[in-house]
């Protein structure tokens, strides 16, 4: 073989390899735009609404208690003013996973367009009253790497019990790093369930009227009143059905299981779902009368436009809607503890010790949900004097000093 002619066949053969790789590098741009590192996200959280007595939402200040979230959580840690925010529902802990074969990056915008943003982690590109978005959200599979974490029990770090991805968020303030996007806020919007209570001069009963396309397709009704429980659920196949308030005498696990089962159900995987209810073990089954429903995805997406990009092979949403009841036996109650409160204030504005403590035991008691009942006592009394003294203590004793909705 002469040397022109190997020459040639050099040439040629690197002319054919560098065509083919050129051709391999385009293809595989390509299928990584088609196949975005097969990416899965998935979506638990909670809409909680207190209901009154017709059955329609009241307003209430749902941050008026403390949050129950680490310090780390970005979203004016201690700032009075979240205490002004009123609404219908509290938008709790929607915390979105990802899942996926290999290192990526994400954006996502999440829209709250009858809300504000009130909390969230880790710390986001673009925060606006009614929306939040993080831009290049690292998806780091494998990666062995601590999440922050401080000493106080909260209900925040179950959600880490899953085998989604690590996530990673560069910040102004160097990098953030946890299992999930986590975010939360305060709104006014319908919800696809209406709540009444109903006779319960005859031991009670709960209507739930769910009509129209987006109908709830099944509830738990659940009481804890003095330590017993009791729950049933009930199958919305009618725009009405009555339920009968529970007998006491349930069991706990049994309906962790019951609520386990229709989250995943819903697409969500097992240790989502059982990471869920461990969240709000403590808050879902205190004290109170309450109805618990799964959210129609159509709603969801409503109230709360996801976008996500590149988008997932798959995005599930599964969020559970929280009735509040007040009960007459809570309003007795109050009604009861509030008699025997003084709650003028002397001439300095302040209040005596004994009203304070009394105040306090009150509040520890029905936390948030102290507000709402307050206000329900303060219309059923004819008693001008309570009434001051009710609007008192609502507007400076367990709150902020002349709240209005905003």
């Amino acid at each position: 073989m002469s040397k022109r002619t190997f020459l040639y066949l050099l040439s040629t053969a690197l002319i054919v390899a560098t065509t083919l790789m050129v051709g391999t590098s385009l293809f595989a741009q390509q299928r990584a735009r088609r196949d975005p590192a097969r990416l899965i996200a998935h979506e638990w959280g909670t809409f909680t609404t207190v209901v009154g007595e017709d059955g329609s939402a009241m307003a209430w200040r749902p941050l008026i208690a403390p949050s129950g979230l680490p310090a780390f959580v970005h979203g004016g840690k201690g700032v009075d003013w979240k205490g002004l925010y009123r609404g219908t529902v509290r938008m709790e802990t929607p915390v979105i996973y990802f899942y996926s074969d290999r290192a990526a990056n994400v954006s996502v915008h999440v829209a709250f367009p009858q809300g504000t943003v009130t909390e969230w982690f880790p710390e986001a590109k673009n925060k606006a009253d009614h929306s939040i978005g993080w831009q290049a959200v690292q998806i780091l599979p494998g990666l062995d790497t601590s999440f922050p974490m401080e000493s106080a029990a909260s209900h925040y770090y179950p959600a880490r019990e899953t085998d989604s991805a690590p996530l990673l968020v560069a910040t102004k303030n160097g990098n953030e790093t946890e299992k999930f996007l986590f975010y939360r806020g305060v709104g006014s919007f319908d919800l696809p369930l209406t709540v009444k209570v109903t006779a319960m001069s005859d031991g009670g009963a709960v209507a739930l009227t769910s009509p129209g396309k987006n109908r709830v397709a099944k509830a738990i009704l659940f009481e804890n009143r003095g330590g017993k429980q009791g729950y049933s659920v009930a199958d919305l196949t009618a725009d009405d059905v009555r339920v009968a308030r529970p007998v006491l005498s349930g069991d706990l696990d049994a309906l962790r299981r019951d609520f386990v089962q229709m989250l995943t159900a819903e697409g969500l995987y097992d240790k989502e779902a059982a990471a869920m209810v461990n969240a709000w073990n403590d808050s879902w089954f205190e004290e109170g009368l309450r109805v618990f429903y799964l959210v129609p995805r159509k709603v969801t997406d409503a109230v709360l436009p996801l976008t996500i990009e590149p988008a997932p092979a798959q995005t599930v949403r599964v969020l559970v809607g929280r009735a509040e009841i007040i009960t007459p036996e809570m309003e007795a109650a109050v009604a009861e503890q509030l008699a025997t409160i003084d709650a003028s204030p002397d001439a300095s504005g302040e209040l005596s010790p004994d009203a304070t403590r009394k105040i306090a035991k009150l509040v520890a008691q029905h936390g948030r949900f102290l507000e709402p009942i307050l206000r329900r006592v303060m219309a059923k009394t004819s008693d001008e004097q309570a009434k001051v003294q009710i609007g008192y203590l609502i507007n400076t004793s367990i709150g902020v000093a002349n709240a209005e909705p905003h």
